[in-house]
């Protein structure tokens, strides 16, 4: 395997990466936060039902990580519709002075 003086290596590649490179997307954060908060619910249902502080915990945990979850679906919202506005005004070409250029 060399290396290349621009930093590129020729020969194995590394494997790619199962997640796409800009992350999940808004709607499946979305998905996966109400699934999070559901599933420490029920965590917490059955280790009060139990009496059981080791399902209690686990509960919280499970929801602790649902909050850090939502601060990451907000930023990613927040990400995608800054995106969109850009978008929008990438398409519109203002430099056009007559309606035949």
């Amino acid at each position: 395997m060399s290396r290349r003086l621009d930093g590129d290596s020729q020969g194995a590649k590394a494997p790619a990466s199962p997640a796409p490179k800009r992350g999940l997307s808004a709607n499946r954060l979305r998905v996966l936060l109400i699934g999070l908060i559901v599933v420490a619910a029920v965590v917490s249902f059955i280790g009060n039902s139990t009496d059981s502080r080791v399902l209690n915990a686990l509960g919280f945990l499970v929801f602790l990580g649902a909050v850090m979850l939502y601060a990451i679906w907000r930023r990613t919202v927040r990400q995608e519709r800054a995106a969109r506005v850009f978008d929008r005004e990438a398409k519109t070409d203002e430099t056009r002075t007559r309606a035949d250029q």
